[in-house]
């Protein structure tokens, strides 16, 4: 069973990943419902930080508070097409950046000091999945760090 679900899920990534080169972007709104009433919860909160648009112009890009310098690395489940982001961390900011994807190769970008991690992100660790609390010790180690990371995560749809 657990062999054809990861089979599953790799044509369903290869397929997604397909699509995006397409510029297509198929977003599964299954319940959502649930959702309807959330943005009676939310408010807007001034974080007294500049913040700065790091990745570029397109999808992938992010308003990150200006606290760089307090920042070692990056965790970034979901590389996808595109690691516009990352590689500005790279080589505006030094950050490096651990990448969380099984359903890709390698990073499009071209990273010197990224690190890529060939599994998909889930609740649990094991030879083909990872968690956040694993993938963020796991950088610590590879980038020899004490300090705070920045979590980046853009997994289309699947975030929930």
């Amino acid at each position: 069973m657990y062999r054809f679900k990861r089979l599953g899920l790799f044509i369903l990534f290869k397929f997604q990943n397909w699509l995006f080169s397409l510029k297509i972007l198929i977003r599964n709104t299954n319940g959502f419902s649930k959702l309807d009433n959330i943005g009676e919860l939310l408010t807007v909160q001034n974080c007294d930080v500049p913040l700065v648009r790091v990745g570029g112009n397109e999808d992938g890009s992010y308003l990150v508070p200006d606290i760089f310098e307090t920042i070692d690395f990056c965790v970034s489940p979901g590389v996808g097409p595109s690691s516009s982001f990352e590689f500005e961390l790279e080589n505006k900011y030094q950050i490096p950046s651990l990448l969380i994807d099984s359903s890709v190769l390698a990073p499009v970008e071209n990273l010197a000091r990224a690190f890529h991690v060939k599994k998909f992100l889930s609740t649990y660790t094991d030879q083909h999945f990872i968690d956040i609390e694993a993938a963020t010790s796991m950088a610590k180690e590879k980038f020899n760090s004490n300090k705070l990371g920045i979590l980046q995560v853009d997994i289309e749809g699947s975030e929930y």
